[in-house]
């Protein structure tokens, strides 16, 4: 990774090598670099660039929106359907929730896929969508939760694609993106061209 001067464009620093790209970076008041990707590492850096800590990630890591801190807490997530919060400070996990497979709804099974996470700048709620490979013929469901972990709301989307017959990959379905405005509303985009948007109370 690389550090460039937002004015100049200068490098400033180089280095914390992760194996291969990161895929979700956030950086704190203080400057200091939060980032997780393919290497199946994460990792935070000084605002000089020195390794403050790094953290095994035991699934494939996938993509999150922009904001990926909150109350202290790295937020990531797998494409196998975790989502799971490091101590920004020390790296530690504070905890890892399992969403498909019974966590939240029996019956869901999660294919890796086009997950996505983002975090509410205001609420903190984080949301996380994620592709399902078996519930009426595949599909997403969307899920809320709280800077600790617990889930305040989920909600499943059949792909009525394959509802009507169509054969749909599980890289052509799913949650590929959910983002919140900072004004009380979610938008999520799923692979069957659906956009839908929760307002949030």
């Amino acid at each position: 990774m690389t550090s460039l001067d937002s004015r100049t464009g200068a490098p400033e620093w180089a280095g914390g090598f992760i194996g291969q790209f990161p895929l979700v970076m956030d950086v704190d008041d203080e400057g200091n670099v939060y980032a997780v990707g393919k290497g199946r590492e994460a990792i935070s850096l000084s605002p000089t660039g020195e390794v403050r800590w790094r953290r095994t990630v035991y699934e494939h890591v996938s993509t999150a929106g922009i904001n990926a801190l909150v109350d202290g807490k790295f937020i990531s997530h797998t494409v196998s359907g975790s989502v799971y919060a490091l101590d920004a400070n020390t790296g530690e996990y504070l905890w890892w929730r399992k969403i498909g497979q019974g966590d939240v709804v029996e019956g869901y099974v999660e294919t890796g896929g086009h997950n996505a996470l983002d975090i509410d700048p205001v609420s903190g709620l984080i949301a996380h969508t994620e592709t399902l490979d078996a519930r009426d013929g595949g599909g997403s469901m969307v899920t809320l939760m709280t800077p600790d972990g617990a889930v305040v709301a989920s909600e499943y989307f059949p792909d009525l694609r394959e509802s009507d017959g169509e054969e749909v990959g599980h890289a052509q379905r799913g949650g590929m993106a959910v983002s919140f405005n900072g004004r009380g509303h979610l938008a999520a985009v799923f692979g069957d061209g659906m956009v839908r948007v929760f307002r949030i109370s």
